[in-house]
């Protein structure tokens, strides 16, 4: 699959979805890990919102990482509820060893699975510690193909995407009117 950067899509991370993906490296600083965006495409932004995190019964090795997927549904749909405009899976994360930045045959069998989700593909990342922390983005399409895109951070997406107020949740309980809650697949 070609491998070259484009500027036909872009990234925006919320600083929590950043910090959440920085963190979980920290806490798998020995291992593979990874986790999966949760966010919105509009237009050629994919925004992410949220980074969830892998789930408790994840499989983290040297050179393997396999995510807990009944935690990352049932965290993604949670999570998603929790938003007043329907937040969809984007893409996924994770890390490899050393500076392979490249991704293998399981990486890629798993990303074009997520591609024929979207419209448009998906969106995939690599972080390496080579010795210090990069993450290099990645437009993932179908058929199988990987463009680098470029990302950035903005505290302009938590303004764009807002939390429901329990507020607002409490009248729809006592008005006993159905609460719009989204399934939203991983």
């Amino acid at each position: 699959p070609s491998n070259t950067l484009t500027d036909m899509y872009k990234v925006v991370f919320s600083e929590k979805a950043f910090l959440s993906l920085v963190v979980e490296t920290k806490e798998r600083i020995e291992t593979e890990t990874g986790g999966v965006f949760l966010g919105k495409q509009i237009g050629d932004v994919f925004y992410i919102v949220e980074t969830l995190d892998p789930g408790p019964h994840s499989t983290f090795t040297l050179t393997y990482f396999e995510y807990d997927t009944p935690y990352v549904n049932h965290l993604a749909n949670k999570v998603a509820r929790l938003y007043n405009e329907k937040l969809d899976v984007v893409g996924l994360w994770h890390r490899h060893p050393g500076s392979l930045d490249v991704f293998s045959y399981t990486d890629d069998t798993t990303n074009l699975s997520f591609a024929k989700l979207g419209k448009s593909g998906a969106i995939s990342a690599l972080v390496n510690i080579d010795p210090d922390f990069r993450l290099t983005m990645y437009h993932v399409s179908n058929p199988l193909s990987y463009r680098k895109i470029k990302y950035e951070v903005s505290s302009d997406v938590s303004d764009m995407f807002r939390m429901k107020t329990y507020e607002s949740v409490v009248k729809s309980i006592n008005s006993h009117s159905k609460i719009d809650f989204k399934y939203c697949p991983v």
